[in-house]
């Protein structure tokens, strides 16, 4: 029994340190390319597991390494993410990070995994100044995967651990090796220092070992097994120095227990066990500066209430506390003054005060396992789907998606007439038997193993409708196997592929895979055709084929981008999907690509239709890249200033005229063209006419009138592709004059332009009973804020006095009107269409179906006010209801892709709060009982305090989206969703304030 008990503890131990594990499958492919784009999702979050974390010495600074080959750096005490720094990645593993190590002035990260093979066969370890992201040095030529890193107190040495080779010292100045040890068998789990260069390491081998400050082993013991369970081998996870340097503590990589020994000498001293059995490990440890509490977690304990973290008080001899964290595991622990902070290993970050938690990062994606969950189901034909979303362990909810549909629908409503099926459950044709050998579980198709790749378990099955063979999906691939075990295709996967289903028609293999994505292959050649990631917060979601062609929801083409790698020996670049948006956002391509099963055949089916040409490749379209370096006062800086200026990213201000510095750099053939600056998300100042065009960086500044208080200032950079990522930085302002009285605030201007139409002078567009009303209605209620606001100017124009010509000039009058203190609002209520090239129009009270683009409101006129608009500018876009819909009445109007114009209004170059009143294909619906459309009917109920749920006595932007949704779904009973999107260079404001009560 004890064979088998140890058995099943090295199959957990070893699932769980997979990521650190030594030789892997495809660890990239030597010669993998580092020119071609690499398309990636990439969230606020990590996308993928937490393996290590890491705080600097002023605890500053928190910087977390990802299997999705991301470095973020996270502010502290407050948690915001501050900065992600992404290592040159190529395919597979290649690019994974393992650990990370902060200097201790925090000035240097260090990060090392499945990084630099692909290119020259040895493994590197990078090292990123954190202020700026850029590397500054690589250290190459090691044997194996980098499984621990650490610097010395005084930050001139770096320690690093491999997975097969042993340890080695390198000089932080110059990146020399100082010395090495070969002597090890198995991966070195963790290296520490102490204030006088001694150095503790743990290795797999099951000894930790004691280093002088000259490198010289002193040391060298096996812990022994005391505590609960007594038998079992003590495996060393974390080593650290106390914070007085006469004791170290280990780890346990296989049970939940912490072995204490002299740091003179490594002779044990005593053992810290949690009650109880606890299998799975408290691996990760950190000491409180005082020496007198120990915190440890690993996966032991874990339940669907979390993940413990154990800690010990009094002088970490006694009194046992377990704090519940939610997560799959703790997979790093660090303190930071009085504050634990901790990450787990589905990627989220929290802070424990007083033994209290709270979150700082949710887990970027979705669980959408886990294997034996029974609804993962499909139509014939695979446009349909159906899911479990889960977003915690235990708040899931099921989840239905329709590709051509273009929505993502919760707890949906079963539908005979279109019936959903599970996969076929393995009969008699597949005996499958599964064998717990060594590490592994060895799984036999009729007798014969399946080859898989060294070190995978088969996790998912799923037969051929016809029954002629066996779909499995791995920890790093998915299979095709005939009946007798033969391979007859495999495909790498993203994450591990956890659940499986085949259509019924028996072309597409579709996997909900580990890092939160739904992709689907073809049956016959394994080759992906479309990948599918519905975003956590249950709303946003984007769909993408291998060559990035892209469709989503407001705010979901942000969820994905391009990776650009720039060498070997330099950070990459990111784009997101959003920068590409005029040639890759093609919902008509991702609608044909599951029925033609090839992205080439769909996108010439849509282009065929559209007219559209064949879109440039992304390398060729690439925007440029800003770097914000900082504030600068007097004459122009020297290099060495603006090197000094990026690495301390000066953040405060006294006089409102400022000059800022920054760096552009073309990346493209194709010259830099205009130059945009923000001011808390609205334009300052627009340089145009320009014409940029160089591969290096080049040093630009510009002198800005700042408002007298904290501010965000954005730079963004354009060439006639696209425009590039907002590079932002926060100014606080440090005054130098008296403050204001208490109490005396300066107020903004409020303008609202409130149109609404539903009466037409062309009888064969159907009349709307409500948007006028919706008009008058919403101009009352911003009529009430006059507490807010300092002044409130309001045209309302409303059916026949509404033709094309009055509406220009009342979007001229917002325009005009508005400054950079003011907050402008927009509001339209009536028919929204596509114009013959598929571009949004807004019908008019004189619209003529023969003379459309005379007599209608393009888009682009939309757009082009928003963007010029200094202010803060939200746009409330009612367009195309369904009269009486819920009343049994007829649709009236075919939807607009209202999901592109929410985007593009709310890119960052353009700067607009948009609320929309439904998504995707939805119509927006009007009804009697209501007396006005429903998403305006919301509106008006929120902005007046119906249903506060937040008692705060104000609305801000995102309690007001919060609110206006749960109010639509409520209203339409589920039948309409509104949306709402927000440029990330815009912080949250209130725009309404309510009576408590």
């Amino acid at each position: 029994m004890m064979a088998v008990a140890m058995s099943i503890l090295a199959v957990a131990t070893f699932l769980l340190w997979s990521p650190h594990a030594g030789k892997a499958p495809d660890l990239g492919k030597a010669g993998d390319s580092l020119s071609n784009p690499i398309l990636r999702i990439d969230l606020a979050g990590h996308s993928g597991a937490v393996n290590d974390l890491r705080v600097d010495a002023i605890h500053q600074f928190a910087v977390t390494a990802s299997s999705d080959k991301t470095l973020r750096i996270w502010s502290l005490p407050s948690g915001r993410l501050t900065r992600v720094i992404r290592p040159p990645i190529g395919s597979g593993p290649e690019g994974e990070l393992n650990v990370a190590a902060i200097s201790p002035d925090g000035n240097t990260i260090a990060c090392g995994g499945w990084t630099g093979a692909s290119w020259g066969g040895k493994v590197s370890v990078y090292l990123f100044d954190r202020a700026s992201g850029q590397m500054i040095r690589r250290i190459g030529g090691l044997p194996d995967t980098i499984s621990s890193l650490d610097y010395s107190k005084d930050g001139s040495r770096l320690a690093v651990g491999v997975s097969n080779g042993g340890l080695f010292v390198f000089s932080s100045a110059n990146g020399l090796e100082i010395g090495r040890d070969s002597s090890y068998t198995d991966r070195v789990m963790s290296v520490n220092f102490d204030s006088k260069g001694k150095l503790a390491t743990s290795s797999v081998d099951g000894y930790v070992r004691l280093y002088d400050s000259n490198l010289k082993l002193t040391a060298k013991i096996k812990p022994p097994s005391t505590g609960i369970p007594t038998w079992i081998v003590f495996s060393p996870g974390d080593v650290r120095f106390s914070p007085d340097e006469s004791e170290i503590a280990v780890g346990d990589l296989a049970v939940g227990r912490i072995g204490i020994l002299s740091a003179g000498d490594l002779h044990p001293l005593r053992s810290l066990n949690p009650t109880g059995p606890t299998f799975g490990g408290t691996n990760n440890l950190c000491w409180s500066p005082d020496g007198q509490n120990i915190y440890a977690g690993g996966t032991a304990g874990s339940s669907s209430d979390g993940t413990p973290v154990f800690h010990w008080a009094e002088g970490a001899k006694g009194v046992l506390t377990e704090i519940f964290v939610p997560g799959k595991g703790i997979s790093g622990l660090e303190v930071a003054g009085a504050d634990v902070i901790y990450a787990t290993s589905d990627g989220q970050l929290g802070i424990i005060t007083n033994d209290k938690f709270s979150v700082v990062q949710k887990r970027g994606t979705a669980d959408l396992g886990p294997h034996w969950f029974p609804s993962f189901l499909t139509s014939s034909d695979g446009d349909t789907i159906r899911f479990r979303l889960w977003t915690s362990f235990i708040d899931g909810e099921t989840a239905q998606f329709s590709v051509a549909g273009r929505q993502l629908q919760l707890e949906p409503k079963e539908d005979p007439q279109f019936p959903l099926t599970g996969p076929v459950k393995i009969g008699a044709e597949f005996q499958l038997e599964e064998i717990i050998d060594s590490f592994l579980n060895v799984h036999k198709l009729n007798g014969h193993i399946l080859p898989l790749d060294k070190f995978e378990d088969a996790i998912s099955f799923a037969v051929m409708p016809d029954r002629s063979s066996l779909i499995t999906g791995a920890t790093w691939h998915l299979y095709n196997f005939d009946p007798q075990g033969k391979k007859l295709w495999s495909v790498p996967v993203a994450g591990i592929a956890q659940i499986l289903n085949v259509t019924p028609n028996g072309k597409l293999v579709i996997a909900a895979n580990g890092d939160g994505t739904i992709r689907w292959y073809r049956a016959d050649n394994g080759h992906e055709i479309l990948a599918y990631f519905p975003h956590p917060d249950k709303r946003r979601w984007v769909a993408w084929t291998p060559g990035g062609y892209f469709d989503c929801s407001p705010g979901g083409e942000d969820l994905i981008g391009w990776h650009v790698n720039n060498g070997i020996d330099k950070a990459a670049d990111f784009y997101s999907a959003g920068r590409f948006r005029g040639h890759y956002y093609r919902p008509d391509v991702i609608a044909n690509v599951l029925s033609t099963l090839d992205e080439a055949e769909a996108v010439h089916q849509a282009d065929s239709i559209a007219h559209r040409p064949d879109a440039l490749p992304v390398e060729k379209t690439l925007p440029p890249v800003v770097r914000i370096l900082g504030l600068t006062a007097g004459p122009a800086p020297t290099p060495r200033e603006l090197v000094e200026i990026e690495r301390l990213q000066h953040r405060e201000f006294e006089h409102p005229t400022q000059t800022l510095s920054f760096k552009l750099k073309s990346v493209s053939e194709d010259p830099i063209l205009e130059i945009q600056y923000l001011v808390d998300g609205r334009p300052a100042k627009v340089e145009r006419g320009l014409s940029l065009r160089a591969k290096d960086e080049i040093i630009r500044e510009v002198t800005l009138d700042l408002p007298e208080h904290d501010v965000t200032v954005s730079v963004i950079a354009s060439n006639k592709h696209a425009a590039s990522e907002p590079a932002s930085i926060s100014l606080h302002y440090k005054a130098l004059v008296v403050s204001p009285p208490a109490g005396f605030t300066i107020r903004p201007k409020l303008y609202v332009l409130a149109i609404g139409v539903g009466t037409y002078a062309d009888n064969r567009v159907p009349h709307l009973k409500f948007p006028g009303k919706d008009a008058t209605d919403f101009s009352t209620a911003m009529l009430r804020q006059k507490e807010l606001y300092a002044d409130i100017q309001v045209h309302t124009v409303t059916d026949a006095e509404a033709p094309r010509d009055r509406i220009l000039d009342e979007l001229e009058w917002i325009q005009k009107a508005t400054t950079h203190n003011d907050v402008a609002m927009i509001f339209l209520s009536g028919h929204g269409d596509n114009d013959a090239n598929g571009n949004f129009i807004f019908l008019p009270a004189n619209f003529n179906q023969d003379h459309v683009k005379s007599t209608s409101i393009g888009f682009q006129d939309i757009r082009q006010v928003i963007e010029a608009i200094p202010g803060k500018v939200l746009f409330f876009v009612d367009a195309c209801h369904s009269g009486n819909v819920l009343g049994g009445g007829t649709r009236k109007g075919v939807p607009p892709d209202i999901n592109g114009i929410v985007n593009e209004l709310a890119s960052a170059e353009n700067g607009a709060i948009v609320f929309a009143a439904s998504t995707g294909k939805q119509a927006a619906l009007e009804d009697d009982t209501w007396g006005n459309g429903a998403f305006t009917k919301a509106l008006i109920e929120c902005l007046s305090g119906k249903d506060d749920h937040f008692k705060s006595g104000r609305i801000t932007v995102n309690m007001l989206d919060l609110s206006i949704s749960e109010r639509v779904k409520a209203l339409t009973k589920g039948g309409q969703t509104p949306t709402t999107a927000k440029p990330k260079t815009m912080s949250d404001f209130p725009i309404a304030i309510v009576s408590t009560g």
